[in-house]
């Protein structure tokens, strides 16, 4: 039971969006076609209600709001949490 309790546990997915429009899930890069099925994929390993995202403050917003567009086409009702540069 302990195994399933630690695998329920909470843990947030982070995505990172740099400068140059790369997309980094879960220390991968991944195309921002890809990035609701590979949210699903984690989600179904670890449950979670909250995507982190931090985006460079050079990324450009077209692909920011990509994005959140795909993190909303998982119908998982996530909440987007803005990370912002320390």
């Amino acid at each position: 039971k302990a195994a399933q309790a630690t695998k329920q546990k909470n843990a947030n997915i982070f995505i990172a969006i740099r400068s140059n429009g790369e997309i980094w899930i879960d220390k991968q890069q991944v195309d921002v076609e890809r990035i609701s099925a590979k949210i699903e994929s984690l989600l179904a390993e670890q449950p979670t209600e909250v995507v982190i995202l931090q985006a460079d403050k050079e990324a450009k917003h077209g692909v920011v709001v990509k994005v959140m567009d795909q993190i909303k086409a998982t119908g998982d009702n996530l909440r987007i949490s803005i990370a912002g540069d320390q």
